[in-house]
């Protein structure tokens, strides 16, 4: 419904963008986010409703979703961003403060548990600290998409 609804007030051959992060399996600080809430034992907490999380990060669900909505010209394009921090515990208060589904189980933590899952985690990105903070790579997909011409503009 949001693509609909982004593709009727996008105007005649205006393009439409957005990013969506990779699977944990595919991105190396979530996977070791997990691994470290894993390796806490943190208990699951409740997550917002909606859909799978990355299945716009899917080629074909991307496609499907946008040419359904009426968008044209769809492009993918895997993208590797870096997510550098001061430290691990600024970078887990990233995830905390900033993200929807994995934030809302941080968010949902007791305290002596968030500080576990905080330890494991500075932990694991020990390989990844270097000249005082830490830097490990994020994957996403950044997709494109731009709604038709207007029968009018096309011919001109």
């Amino acid at each position: 419904r949001a693509l609909a609804e982004i593709r009727r007030v996008l105007g005649s051959g205006g393009r439409f963008a957005f990013t969506v992060g990779e699977p944990s399996e595919r991105s190396p600080a979530q996977r070791l986010l997990h691994e470290a809430m894993a390796a806490a034992r943190a208990p699951a907490r409740p997550t917002p409703a909606g859909p799978p999380a990355h299945d716009l990060a899917e080629a074909g669900a991307a496609r499907e979703a946008l040419s359904a909505a009426g968008f044209e010209h769809i492009a993918r394009r895997e993208i590797e961003v870096r997510l550098r921090a001061p430290d691990a515990r600024t970078a887990l208060e990233g995830f905390r403060c900033g993200t929807v589904r994995i934030g809302s189980q941080l968010r949902h933590q007791e305290p002596a548990m968030l500080e576990r899952i905080a330890a494991e985690f500075e932990r694991l990105l020990e390989p990844w600290s270097e000249n005082g903070g830490v830097d490990v790579p994020l994957r996403a997909v950044c997709v494109s998409a731009s709604a038709p011409l207007s029968a009018r503009m096309a011919r001109a």
